[in-house]
Parts: structure tokens; sequence; C-alpha cells
């Protein structure tokens, strides 16, 4: 009986999206179940029982097994999707709404609004008690003969628990990008699409410093685990590595910038340690490995690249995409780097001596988005095709297609615990 209410339990979850706002449709979503399901047999009895007269559709093919889909969400639209640290929480953002959703029930919790201009990106504190967003708009003027752009890019701050706006600031005169915490949670780097970062007090949006130098917009802002680096990419084909010191004195002469602000009686430093060239195209991101030693950006060059996190000195590039590598991540220990790209294939490296290990095959469009389980046993992509994909990352093995969406799938990751994949 215990196994019964569980399987309609989960059931219910599984078309909550469609049962909340027409109830009336439970009988034949039912039916429309695998047939051995407890779902299809209790709507087949109501059926020659003469208990359901409403009009229905059945679905005359439908699949002999169970979806691995264990719950829809239907956001206002959707264009991220991410758990928060704990697992408990999920957050999705389109245009100018962030919505936060219980990961249990897939209840939605909470509608925050306040941007004015397209959200760009969210992030959860490292804690999961906050939230930062980035957006911004663009505009086109005409003035003494010639077009021109002007745009703004705002920044916030809110309160998960309350669901509210704890700060608010107007960070860049262009679109905010990219806003990200710092791993102790007491920073915010924020990139703008006209290549200035910033840091910010996380507690009250106080702006520490500007960091110039990008000429193009910025793709990817990554703190070391420590917060003694932070990294910046860029659609200028380069990356800058910069260090951050909130007790030390400029060293000069070695650097070549030095931004230097005083914050509640404390010496903030920040200085660019190196340009980092080796791209031939746009950087279309960058990600850190787990020990902070390594970091990778990825490119339209169809490369991506292995620099050292101490001085920016390149260490490997990595040849094998035949098209633009859109994603790229670090396996939770560090010793595998996944790709994924324009050519439909994701390729596993070897992240110490940047050999390629194997390519994964499969989907039929671009791979957007890739992430490893937490035991670095499994790797899920996501594709412009519609499906999911999971896979063995010993042997390169594909495991199982996850079909349902209807468009195409730009992200997707494991939940903490590694039960669960999100994907939208």
């Amino acid at each position: 009986m215990l196994d019964e209410l569980q399987e309609w339990l989960r059931f219910i979850r599984a078309e909550s999206y469609l049962l909340r706002e027409r109830p009336s449709l439970l009988f034949q979503q039912a039916f429309n179940q695998p047939e051995s399901s407890v779902f299809a047999l209790a709507a087949e009895r109501g059926l020659e029982a003469g208990e359901e007269n409403r009009t229905w559709l059945r679905w005359l093919n439908k699949p002999k097994s169970r979806s691995a889909c264990l719950a829809t969400l239907k956001p206002s639209e959707l264009h991220y999707c991410a758990y928060s640290p704990n697992g408990n929480l999920i957050v999705t953002h389109a245009n100018r709404y962030i919505e936060l959703w219980n990961a249990e029930t897939t209840e939605r919790l909470a509608l925050l609004q306040g941007h004015e201009g397209l959200i760009r990106w969210v992030e959860f504190s490292p804690g999961g008690k906050r939230l930062v967003s980035g957006a911004g708009s663009t505009k086109m003027g005409y003035k003494n003969g010639e077009f021109y752009s002007h745009g703004s890019g705002d920044l916030k701050v809110w309160d998960v628990t309350t669901r509210s706006e704890m700060a608010s600031a107007a960070a860049h005169t262009s679109p905010t990008m990219r806003s990200v915490f710092s791993p102790d949670g007491k920073l915010i780097a924020t990139g703008a699409e006209d290549g200035t970062v910033k840091l910010w007090d996380s507690s009250d949006l106080t702006e520490l410093v500007t960091l110039n130098g990008h000429t193009g917009s910025i793709k990817s802002c990554v703190f070391s685990p420590d917060t003694s680096r932070l990294v910046t990419a860029s659609e200028d084909g380069t990356l800058k590595l910069w260090s951050i010191d909130r007790g030390a004195r400029p060293s000069g002469g070695l650097f070549k910038q030095v931004t230097f602000r005083v914050t509640d009686s404390k010496k903030f430093v920040v200085e660019e340690v190196a340009t980092l060239r080796g791209h031939t195209a746009a950087i279309n991101g960058c990600v850190i490995s787990p020990g902070g030693d390594m970091v990778v950006s990825f490119s339209k060059d169809h490369t991506l690249c292995v620099w050292g996190i101490r001085d920016g000195w390149l260490l490997e590039t990595l040849e094998g995409h035949r098209d633009e590598v859109l994603q790229a991540k670090f396996s939770r220990g560090g010793k595998v780097v996944a790709s994924c790209g324009q050519d439909k294939d994701l390729k596993l490296w070897d992240s110490s001596t940047g050999r390629e290990l194997r390519t994964l095959s499969g989907h039929q469009m671009y791979v957007t988005d890739c992430d490893f389980s937490p035991d670095d046993r499994l790797l899920v992509s996501c594709s412009g095709d519609k499906t999911l994909k999971l896979w063995e990352v010993e042997t390169g093995s594909e495991l199982a297609t996850f079909a349902g969406h209807t468009s195409i799938v730009y992200n997707c990751l494991f939940s903490p615990d590694g039960s669960r994949i999100l994907s939208g």
C-alpha cells in the first residue's frame, strides 16, 4: 500500500505543472501512463465503471515504461536554472523575473521582481542564503549624424529566506553580463558588456574597485577557492588574471595595474598579474579547477587553453573540437575536463597532461552544457536537439537519453547529492 501511495505521489508531482491549472485532466494523464502502472490501471477501472464522462485524449502509442522525469516546472519563461548549495531550492530566471522553487515539491515559493533591464545572470551565495542578480539593457541613439549605443546595468542582492531585496546598485553603464559571489561570500564580482569589471562588498553593494583593460564583453568572472585570485574572460579573446589582497600594500613595478581602495580601515589591493593571450577568437568562458591551480578557457576558435593561476602561463592548448566550444567543466576531483560545443560532441581531457581521453558522440545538434556527478562517475549533457544524455565517464558509454523538452535545452546539472538532474 505504501509503495502504491509513493507511486501516486511521484505521478502527481510529475504532472503538477499541468494539473495545477487544469485538474480535470487527472483522468486523461493517468490513463496515458504505461499500461502496467497503477495510474493507468486505476483510470481503466474508472472508465469501465462509467465514472468518466468527459471528453479526453487517448495516447495510442504511449510509452511502455515510466518516464525518468520526476517533475516539470513551468516558469514564466526560462533562460537559466540552478540548485541551491544544499539542494533544497531551485532558482530560475528569464527576462525581468527570478523565481524560487521548492526542489522537493516543485511549488513556486517566490517571484522576485525589480530589475528594469533583462536579467543576464543569477547565482546563489556559497551558503545559499542570498542571491545575486545582474541585469541591463542596451538602446540605440542618434546624435550629430551618428548612431551610438547607450545602456545601463544594475545589480541586486536578495534574501532567500524573506524573499526580498537586500541591496541594489547601478553597477555599470552597459548591461551586467556576469555577477558572482566569491567563495567566502564577502565579495561580488561583476562583468559588463563594455568590458569593465567591478568588485563589491556583498553585504551592502559598496563598490570597491573598477578593473579596466578588456575591450569586449565579459563572458566569465571566476574566483580561486581562497579568493586570492580573480580571472576574467572576454570576447576580446583575452583573459586577465588579478590578485586580490585585503591586507597588503601594492607591490608596484612588477604588475601592470594597481587599483587601491581603503575600506573599513583595511587596505584593499587588486593587481593585474597578467593578460592571458592564446586564443585567436572570442572566448566563450572559463572555469577554475577545484584545487585552484588551473584555469581552462574555451573559445570560438575551436580550442581550450589551460593556464596556471599563479602566473598566468599557458600550460596546454587542447585541440580536437571541429567548431566553437560552448562550455567546459572540471570534474569534482579536478582530474578530468569535459568540453562540448557546436560540433555535437563532448570531449574528456586529462587536466594534468592535456591528453584527450575520449569523445562522446550521440547528440544530433550542438551541445550546450554538461556537468559531472558528485562522485565523478557520470556526466550529463544537454543539447539543441531537445534531449539530455547520461554518460559513464570511465568508458564513455551512453547510458540513457532523456527526452521531453520541447525546445533547446540550455543548461543541465546534478543535484548536490547526485540523485537528480535539473535541466532547462
